[in-house]
């Protein structure tokens, strides 16, 4: 809503991204540095400048990307539809 009322986003592109099933993010507005602490600044922008997700957990099959969310390299379990529940499957647009 803030970036439909900024006029940085269309209200119905706004509409179909909280529509998605994943939509949403989680920020934490705890985090507090003081102007002189330069040590906590550089980790909060390593911590920034990080990407959103590891390259190497990204694999292609067929027109579809496959990431792996679990860390261990353990064997994947499958939901009740046989779907294999620590993967997302995504087009490369929702990706």
């Amino acid at each position: 809503r803030a970036f439909v009322g900024r006029g940085l986003l269309e209200s119905c592109d706004a509409k179909d991204m909280l529509a998605y099933q994943h939509s949403g993010f989680s920020v934490d507005a705890g985090v507090c540095i003081e102007a002189h602490d330069r040590a906590a600044l550089e980790r909060l922008l390593r911590y920034c400048a990080r990407p959103p997700f590891a390259m190497e957990r990204l694999r292609k099959e067929g027109a579809a990307l496959v990431y792996r969310c679990a860390k261990q390299r353990s064997e994947p379990t499958s939901d009740k539809r046989g779907a294999k529940a620590d993967e997302l499957t995504l087009t490369p647009l929702e990706l």
